[in-house]
């Protein structure tokens, strides 16, 4: 049976202010509410040539895991989209690289919201 994340969130706001998991165990480590990451910036040369950037962190993937913001709006991934992600270290050690269809200049602001691998 699939597991299901409850996500609650303030509805004024659409801050993240809890998660819920049912109580079934888990082949895998639950993310705990202190592995979400908001407003992390983005690693990396912004000169309007470099596409690469890094989080400093290792973090998941799956529908609502992670969000890109470039000037404070949000991106699409995808390899047709404005980003796409990919993981350094090999399959399954955490996704971690962002690279931009187009490269961003030295003035704007990258961050990034996920869920840290554990």
């Amino acid at each position: 049976m699939a597991r299901h994340k409850h996500m609650v969130l303030d509805f004024d706001s659409g801050e993240l202010i809890g998660l819920a998991l049912p109580a079934e165990s888990a082949p895998a480590p639950i993310p705990e509410f202190e592995d979400f990451r908001r407003n992390i910036t983005l690693i990396g040369v912004k000169d309007g040539v470099n596409q690469d950037f890094y989080s400093p962190d290792k973090f998941l993937i799956s529908p609502f895991s992670e969000m890109v913001y470039r000037n404070g709006v949000a991106q699409s991934r995808g390899a047709s989209d404005d980003y796409t992600i990919t993981e350094t270290g090999g399959a399954g050690t955490g996704y971690d690289k962002v690279t931009f269809a187009v490269a961003p200049f030295s003035w704007e602001h990258l961050t990034i919201d996920y869920i840290k691998k554990v």
